[in-house]
C-alpha cells in the first residue's frame, strides 16, 4: 500500500512515559555539572567585569561539554532507539533487525542533540549578558537557578517525543515506507486536531513553517 496503516501506536506512546525519567536523570547530571562550573567561573570573572574572559570561558567550556552531553545522553537514547525501532517495525508488520544505516542515524542524532544543547546554552547566556547591562551576574545566577529547577525535566519531556518520532521515521524510511498519516492521539490540541488524517511523504512536512 502507499501508506502503511499503523497496527498500534500505543507501544510507542508507552515508551515516552517509560523513558522520560531515564532521559531526565541523564540530563539532570549534565545540568548539575553545567550549572556548577558556570556559576563558579561567572562569580570570579564578573567580579572583574571581564567580558572578554567570559566569552573565552564559554567557548572553552562548551567545546568540552558538548561531547560530554553526547556521552551521557547516549545510553538512554540508544536504548530508546532500539525499542522504538521494534515498535515501528511492528506497526508496519515487518521484522527486520537494526542495520548499520539505522545505527548511523542514531549516532548522528545523538551528536546533533549535543550540539543543540551547546547552542541553546550559549544563546541563553549571551542574551542574558547583552540584556543585563554593566553587572550581568545577578541575571546569570537567575538563569542558572531556572536551569537547576526545570531544565532537565523540560529536556526529557521534549526529547522523548522528538527522539521517538525521529527514530520511528528513520525506521520507516529505511524500510521503504513512502508516506505517513497524521493520527490524533489526544484531544487537547485544536491545532493538531485539524491535521488528523493528513498524509505527507517521508521527506515532506505536514505543515509548513508559519
Amino acid at each position: 500500500p502507499d501508506i502503511a496503516e499503523p497496527r498500534s501506536m500505543r507501544g510507542r506512546l508507552r515508551l515516552r512515559d517509560a523513558y522520560r525519567p531515564i532521559i531526565e536523570e541523564a540530563a539532570g547530571r549534565l545540568v548539575r555539572r553545567e550549572v556548577s562550573e558556570i556559576r563558579r567561573r561567572a562569580r570570579r570573572i564578573w567580579a572583574q567585569r571581564d567580558r572578554e574572559q567570559w566569552e573565552a570561558f564559554l567557548e572553552e567550556f562548551y567545546r568540552d561539554f558538548e561531547p560530554a552531553v553526547a556521552q551521557v545522553m547516549a545510553p538512554g537514547l540508544r536504548s530508546l532507539a532500539e525499542q522504538v525501532h521494534a515498535e515501528a517495525m511492528d506497526e508496519i508488520g515487518a521484522t527486520d533487525e537494526i542495520g548499520a544505516d539505522f545505527e548511523r542515524f542514531v549516532g548522528d542524532y545523538i551528536e546533533t542533540r549535543a550540539a543543540r544543547w551547546r547552542r541553546s546554552s550559549l544563546g541563553q547566556l549571551r542574551r542574558v549578558v547583552e540584556e543585563a547591562g554593566d553587572d550581568p551576574l545577578p541575571a546569570i545566577e537567575t538563569r542558572l537557578d531556572a536551569w537547576e529547577q526545570s531544565r532537565a525535566e523540560d529536556i526529557a519531556r521534549r526529547e522523548v517525543v522528538r527522539a521517538g518520532e525521529a527514530f520511528a521515521k528513520a525506521t520507516w524510511t529505511l524500510a521503504g515506507v513512502p508516506a505517513v498519516r497524521w493520527v490524533v492521539t489526544t484531544e487537547d490540541c485544536p491545532f493538531c486536531d485539524q491535521f488528523d488524517g493528513r498524509v505527507a511523504g517521508m521527506n515532506a512536512p505536514f505543515v509548513h513553517a508559519g
